[in-house]
């Protein structure tokens, strides 16, 4: 597509072109907007260079010599990916002796390979070089290639199915929520209607926990304690300064329950928190952490499309409690509640428990650029179901395991079966000891083997505070949509 696009359009610079879920895009810095009717005309240049069968070659140059020729077709943006990359040698794709880009590859034998049939250039968005709001923008055109046209009519209609469900036009349709862009992008306003949806929802996840309830800003001390702002500042708002003192809006709810508990998974020592073992040794409780929709405005986008609005009869989420007046009555309230459960009855025992829980609906803020905001899935402002559990070691596992199986109960309530689970272990970046992090994984690893659930490793992908289970559900036309999160 680059080689076409400058083939029709001289001056066109091009950017970067990475392939992506279904499809790829190329940005291209050009003084003139492209239009649907350049888009056509870039598709038949392609099909042009896929009938002459290009050979597709691939060629190892030194970093100067690839800086060379750079600068000989004034690529000033090839310079910067050059600068980016840490190996030598350099890899240069050439198609034909006509056109070549920087690319690490492999790629097909020749150009014949592609089936220009089952080609689609799908629409062009503006894009800043790099991500980054203060450098050139650009025009980022998308596209998709398949193997048949049977294939690309297939992605096709998955599309309009995917346009028929837009959860935005639904929810204007059906009066559930606004996003108003006079009182600012990415904040979601919850209609009667919708509100009902969402603290049925919440009520669900709020399930066996004491809620709390936080405030929106804390002092930016709190912050630098947590860690978060030394680890997370990218995502969070500028602060604000209160007499004298900066505050900041809140991008997660974990320090505000800490603050109350005065524990932290990772950082106990710095919240002073000891218990005395049975030993009578000193030693510093877990939390875990746990949200099970993630961003209860993004979970109501997933159930909004999953359904097309057409919700199934809500009855009440939990329909039985039973409550045991004493500890040696759990076993047969439980007993008790499973055979409800066996009738279709949603019942559920109250057990007791040593351990602390508090929960509440958090709306939380992170700093999302204008242009990456999407409806429900992506905003500025939004809601978690953030629960917290503090516990002792020895109870670490079964209390993961017990928000598994809560998890499950909850997601299979909406209809959702079909999960993907990662677990991810510690990034490059984090803090803690190492004796911490390698018995939260094994606990992590424990309830999930115990779970039976089916599982990769996320090497290097959990917080910089802690390892965690992720999982994504898959809505009804195939897509997969992280929510759950247990850390």
């Amino acid at each position: 597509m680059a080689m076409a696009v400058q083939r029709l359009f001289k001056d066109a610079k091009c950017t970067i072109g990475p392939w992506i879920e279904k499809g790829f895009y190329y940005d291209f810095d050009y003084s003139e907007a492209f239009s649907d009717k350049d888009l056509k005309r870039i598709k038949k240049e392609m099909i042009k260079i896929i009938n002459k069968k290009y050979e597709l070659r691939r060629e190892e140059v030194t970093r100067e010599e690839a800086r060379a020729r750079i600068e000989a077709v004034n690529e000033p943006y090839k310079l910067e990916l050059l600068d980016a990359i840490k190996e030598d040698p350099i890899t240069i794709y050439h198609i034909g002796d006509e056109w070549w880009d920087l690319c690490a590859g492999p790629h097909v034998e020749d150009t014949g390979k592609l089936n220009g049939r089952a080609i689609e250039l799908e629409s062009v968005a503006g894009a800043y070089w790099r991500g980054d709001e203060n450098k050139a923008m650009l025009q980022r055109i998308y596209g998709t290639a398949w193997e048949s046209q049977e294939q690309l009519a297939a992605y096709k209609e998955q599309k309009l199915e995917a346009a028929r469900r837009d959860h935005r036009k639904i929810g204007a349709d059906l009066n559930l929520f606004s996003i108003q862009e006079s009182v600012g992008g990415g904040l979601v306003f919850w209609h009667p209607k919708g509100a009902m949806g969402v603290l049925s929802s919440a009520g669900l996840s709020l399930m066996l926990t004491a809620a709390l309830y936080s405030p929106h800003v804390a002092k930016l001390d709190l912050w630098k304690t947590s860690g978060h702002f030394d680890f997370y500042a990218e995502n969070m708002f500028d602060q604000m300064q209160i007499e004298d003192e900066n505050y900041q809006l809140k991008p997660m709810n974990c320090p505000f329950h800490i603050a109350v508990y005065k524990v932290d998974f990772n950082l106990p020592e710095r919240f002073q928190l000891e218990y005395k073992t049975s030993e009578n040794d000193m030693a510093q409780p877990i939390m875990i952490h746990r949200a099970i929709f993630g961003s209860i405005e993004r979970f109501f986008g997933i159930l909004t499309e999953n359904y097309a609005g057409d919700f199934p009869l809500w009855l009440a989420p939990v329909q039985i409690e039973i409550l045991p007046i004493s500890a040696k009555f759990e076993d047969y309230a439980q007993d008790v509640a499973d055979k409800m459960k066996a009738k279709g009855i949603r019942a559920q025992a109250s057990l007791l428990r040593v351990c602390v829980q508090w929960a509440e609906l958090g709306t939380v803020y992170r700093y999302e650029r204008s242009g990456t905001m999407h409806g429900l899935f992506r905003v500025r402002g939004f809601t978690q179901d953030d629960a917290h559990i503090f516990c002792l070691p020895p109870q670490l596992t079964d209390e993961i395991l017990g928000v598994l199986n809560l998890t499950e109960e909850i997601l299979s309530t909406y209809g959702f079966t079909d999960y993907e689970i990662n677990l991810s272990t510690r990034p490059e970046k984090s803090v803690g000891d190492d004796s911490i992090w390698e018995a939260s994984e094994a606990s992590l690893k424990e309830a999930l083997e115990r779970k039976g659930w089916a599982y990769e490793v996320d090497v290097g992908g959990g917080a910089f505070y802690g390892p965690k289970i992720d999982l994504k559900i898959k809505d009804a036309i195939g897509r997969k949509w992280q929510c759950s999160t247990i850390q």
